[in-house]
């Protein structure tokens, strides 16, 4: 591919990229008021960080948002989250205390001490 052809071809991306961030921003601000489901705000950054990535090897594109370093770490941080599965983006757990009919958490209650025995 020639040089021309190439950042031809980068170009398009990074407005493509640049289309879905403000895809998924719109999105953003008409769910306000019931927020947002996580996965779709690390979707953004994850977007924004492709293009920040991009954003060297077509320099004629106007950088939409900061393209310093403290700014691209924290759209790394939160795509790494949701990417891993951690802090907000963490599955519920499988396990939980349930309370039995006196209140109390289960844990000390004599049906949990005559289940734990009989086992």
């Amino acid at each position: 591919m020639t040089d021309d052809a190439t950042h031809s071809a980068y170009a398009r991306v990074y407005r493509v990229l640049l289309q879905a961030a403000d895809d998924l921003e719109t999105l953003k601000q008409e769910g306000a008021e019931v927020g947002v489901e996580p996965h779709a705000g690390a979707a953004l950054a994850a977007v924004k960080l492709a293009s920040a990535v991009l954003f060297p090897t077509v320099r004629c594109q106007t950088p939409p948002w900061s393209q310093d370093t403290d700014r691209l770490l924290d759209l790394c941080v939160n795509w790494r989250d949701a990417a891993f599965r951690v802090g907000e983006f963490a599955p519920e757990p499988a396990l939980r205390i349930v309370a039995d009919e006196d209140g109390r958490d289960g844990a000390n209650s004599p049906t949990r001490k005559a289940a734990s025995l009989s086992l």
